[in-house]
């Protein structure tokens, strides 16, 4: 058996990351089956091509895991970030995700996520310190 030399902790590198991914993508693939894996995005830009908005997740798992939204503070209540919600859920349900899962932050878009039937199910107290963290989860149904 090889010896094991255990580094530091330390900023990893790229190829280092990568391993590590396939790793534990194989051994979670081995227990549940290939599982479709696919990040999506979508964006909104003004007639200049700028991105002024735009939402990010993944899909994997049988979910879709938003990793943020924003939109630029001028475009903000005038339902570009629903639309922007409805059109990831819309591409997540057609490719089978039975549910979307998201954290947010108290400071930042709680209420616009319970508005759009999301419902709290963990908080972390103190993350960032001073703020409570919330993770949020919504189950597509059939009827979408």
């Amino acid at each position: 058996m090889d010896s094991l030399q255990f580094t530091q902790v330390a900023p990893p590198n790229d190829g280092e990351i990568a391993a590590l991914k396939q790793g534990l993508t194989g051994f979670n693939d081995a227990v549940t089956g290939s599982l479709q894996h696919e990040k999506i995005a979508c964006f909104i830009k003004n007639s200049s091509d700028d991105i002024v908005g735009g939402i990010a997740g993944e899909v994997k798992l049988g979910w879709l895991h938003v990793d943020g939204i924003w939109v630029q503070e001028c475009q903000r209540r005038q339902g570009a970030g629903s639309r922007l919600l409805a059109q990831l859920e819309g591409y997540a349900h057609a490719k089978g995700a039975h549910g979307i899962h998201i954290k947010t932050t108290n400071f930042m878009a709680l209420e616009f996520y319970q508005q759009h039937s999301y419902e709290v199910f963990a908080k972390l107290e103190d993350m960032p310190p001073g703020y409570v963290s919330f993770f949020l989860k919504k189950e597509l149904n059939a009827q979408m």
